[in-house]
């Protein structure tokens, strides 16, 4: 039984650390670049500048597609 505890708090504490990624770093890419023009820079909610490259839409429609 502590066994099958432990593997639990290992998934969830994972899975806590993908949704925080996902929240806090993917979304506000996604929602800064999603109506701008390729090339363009934009500024995210947490006030850094981020180029709308390609690369960077493809990361984030991995994520939300």
């Amino acid at each position: 039984m502590k066994f099958i505890k432990g593997i639990n708090i290992i998934l969830i504490t994972v899975l806590l650390l993908l949704l925080a990624f996902d929240l806090l770093l993917v979304l506000p890419e996604y929602c800064a670049c999603r109506n701008a023009s390729e090339g363009i820079t934009v500024t995210t909610i947490w006030r850094y500048e981020l180029d709308c490259i390609g690369d960077t839409a493809e990361f984030s429609w991995y994520f939300f597609s």
